[in-house]
């Protein structure tokens, strides 16, 4: 698996959307084939009574095939957002969302709940206001993020930690590399807005580890 090149050039050719995330970085190079895990679960009860799986310790559980995410819900953040599929375009670089109250997941990576990080990435205002990660510098360690699926199952992270770089040292091998559990990273946009590039200069990311899943609620 190659990761996604990120630019510093424009976040989108609509001068509607001044957004995104793009970084560059020094090389993309072939980081790990996704892995399916093993190993078992216990069961829990989420935060809304609902059963939850929780990961055990170690590597943990992992999907061999998980359903394809649908939404990205934030309590702390009053967040709730649907999500659609991103590739990569003609040049190799991670597609961005037109729409700026989209997320958009890797289709390149894994799908949340499997082995390995997944990968959403989103809009953080626009020129009519906040965009659908607003506010997502400020989410903080322990909070729990819930990705909805097609399958209307979901699949449940805690933030470990929250980094934000400038966009010319976007730390590739972190937010794409392999690991031994499924993590999800959320990208999007901080620091000065560059009117000239309709960029801002630096990312935010947010790494999280697996909590666990319930079922269709």
């Amino acid at each position: 698996m190659t990761a996604p090149r990120h630019t510093a050039g424009p976040a989108s050719t609509s001068p509607a959307l001044p957004l995104l995330v793009y970084a560059t970085v020094l090389a993309a190079a072939a980081l790990a084939v996704w892995l399916s895990g093993g190993g078992g679960a216990v069961v829990g009860h989420a935060a809304d009574g609902g059963e939850l799986a929780t990961a055990a310790e170690g590597t943990g559980p992992a999907e061999a095939s998980a359903p394809d995410p649908a939404g990205v819900r934030i309590a702390s953040l009053d967040l709730a957002i649907d999500t659609i599929p991103l590739g990569l375009d003609d040049e190799g670089r991670l597609e961005v969302p037109e729409d700026p109250y989209l997320g958009g997941w890797w289709t390149g990576g894994a799908n949340p709940g499997e082995r390995g990080p997944a990968v959403i990435v989103g809009h953080v205002d626009s020129y009519e206001g906040p965009g659908a990660f607003y506010g997502l510098e400020d989410i903080p360690a322990g909070e729990r993020v819930s990705i909805d699926r097609e399958d209307g199952t979901a699949v449940h992270f805690r933030v470990e930690r929250v980094e934000r770089h400038p966009k010319d040292d976007f730390p590739t091998t972190a937010v794409y590399g392999d690991t031994p559990e499924p993590t999800l990273r959320l990208v999007t946009c901080a620091g000065e807005f560059d009117p000239t590039t309709r960029s801002y200069e630096d990312n935010v990311i947010v790494f999280l580890e697996l909590e666990g899943w319930s079922g269709p609620s």
